[in-house]
């Protein structure tokens, strides 16, 4: 199975930009923004629960979807959320006025996630996808009615933005349905001998009676 190698580049850059002086300047603010910061601004994050939170998110669903989709799938939906989320904050609404986190891209590989199960043909991975489908829907409608996070601690006077997070569910789903059926792409150099030299000894045996 191939290596998440962009999944883990995305934790590596809510690190970077969460643990350092650049967690301030690269988050999104509403009155004054420059144009890197629609993307810096999903990797930075208020404290450490609200990142860990988010980063134990994006592990487990990120790295999940990017071995099952191909690469051009996977970054679709990342930059397609990063996008709109970061516009809809800036012009959709006028309530908070910074924003920063990974959530719209967890809610966005949790939704990714549960498309590539519902399509499987296994009756209990499609069980496993719906159940995974209504707990995000769940959740986002919980955090609409009481204005705060579920999970995350944010800070004192921080409360989520939750319309990014049905952003993120709606472009996962926006995508996971016009992509089709998940890829499962193998790049294990063993795999591929073994595959070659069972396909030349099927031959072998065939020609052979």
């Amino acid at each position: 199975m191939r290596r998440a190698w962009i999944s883990f580049s995305l934790l590596g850059c809510g690190v970077l930009l969460t643990y350092t002086p650049l967690n301030a300047l690269c988050s999104l603010h509403q009155d004054h923004w420059y144009w890197w910061q629609i993307f810096t601004a999903h990797f930075c994050h208020f404290t450490s629960s609200h990142f860990l939170w988010d980063a134990l998110v994006v592990y487990a669903a990120a790295s999940y979807c990017e071995t099952r989709y191909t690469r051009k799938v996977y970054s679709a939906v990342t930059l397609l959320t990063i996008v709109l989320s970061s516009m809809w904050f800036l012009y959709g609404q006028s309530q908070w006025d910074e924003y920063r986190g990974l959530s719209a891209l967890a809610c966005a590989y949790v939704g990714l996630a549960a498309c590539s199960l519902i399509r499987s043909h296994d009756r209990f991975s499609v069980c496993s996808g719906y159940m995974l489908a209504l707990g995000l829907c769940g959740k986002i409608g919980c955090e609409l009615n009481v204005d705060q996070s579920l999970c995350a601690t944010l800070g004192e006077g921080v409360t989520p933005v939750v319309m990014v997070h049905v952003i993120g569910v709606c472009c996962a789903g926006l995508v996971g349905v016009l992509c089709g059926q998940p890829k499962y792409v193998t790049t294990s150099v063993t795999e591929e001998v073994i595959t070659s030299n069972s396909i030349q000894t099927a031959k072998d045996r065939a020609q052979s009676i």
